[in-house]
């Protein structure tokens, strides 16, 4: 038997402190189904001298490899946690504080 296919959609941006800490603002739904709108979260992560690294959303126990230009200019991200399949980007940088 074929498991149920279900459609996800995410949208939203992330701010990245400098300190390992930031936020997320997003909304995700899956079907017809709002997950979060316009939710403001705070997040974890971590940058390797390589320019790959994690993030988590510590609220939804939510893990990700996140993959970043050698720039800084452009974030890949996609999601690690079991049973949750998400790809992002690649995000642009809009700003440099």
């Amino acid at each position: 038997m074929v498991p149920e296919q279900s459609l996800l959609a995410v949208a939203g941006y992330h701010i990245f402190n400098g300190d390992g800490t930031g936020t997320d603002v997003v909304t995700g739904r899956i079907n017809n189904t709002f997950l979060a709108e316009n939710l403001v979260t705070p997040i974890l992560y971590t940058v390797n001298p390589d320019c790959t690294g994690t993030y988590t959303v510590p609220s939804d126990d939510l893990h990700f490899d996140i993959f970043i230009a050698p720039t800084g200019e452009e974030l890949i991200v996609i999601a690690t946690s079991p049973n949750f399949i998400a790809v992002q980007g690649p995000s642009r940088r809009v700003s440099r504080k």
